[in-house]
């Protein structure tokens, strides 16, 4: 699932990595959410891959819930993180204002992301997305599970003490 958030346009050479990687990868879907009015959104709009579903809105709580959806590809701002990281999913972060670098960077650190930068490559981004789907023990899916249960646990703990 790819979404760059609904205030700033996803930059469009960030874009244009990801189509570039979809290209490479026809057997892995991408659904995008952008908003219409973007350059972005045209771009994604003029490949007209068969690999990707374009729209200007998506249920991201219930596309993340989905075990259909393996990674989240996003501008690493805080509500895509850490929605990310409850559902359980890897995040791609391609940051590009305010809190995102650091957002994505933590998410480095916790195991439960990548940060493509500012100046992202469609090549390690293919190179992310093949070790993602093809390691049935993915040390990322593995890491986020036990992320997973122990937000379940401290949720668990704030209703027994509430």
């Amino acid at each position: 699932m790819v979404t760059f958030g609904t205030t700033y346009p996803a930059p469009a050479f960030k874009i244009e990595e990801i189509i570039k990687a979809a290209k490479v990868l026809p057997n892995l879907g991408f659904v995008f959410s952008l908003q219409e009015k973007w350059d972005s959104y045209k771009l994604v709009e003029k490949a007209n891959l068969k690999n990707i579903l374009l729209k200007q809105f998506v249920p991201q709580k219930e596309l993340l819930n989905s075990d259909k959806v393996i990674a989240f590809i996003s501008h690493a701002g805080a509500n895509s993180c850490a929605e990310s990281m409850y559902y359980g999913k890897f995040s791609i972060g391609f940051p590009t204002a305010k809190d995102q670098p650091g957002m994505a960077f933590r998410l480095e650190i916790m195991k439960a992301g990548i940060s493509m930068g500012y100046n992202p490559n469609h090549k390690e981004l293919i190179r992310v997305l093949t070790h993602i789907t093809s390691n049935e023990t993915n040390p990322f899916s593995e890491h986020m599970l036990n992320v997973k249960r122990n937000q379940r646990k401290l949720e668990f703990i704030e209703l027994r003490s509430g």
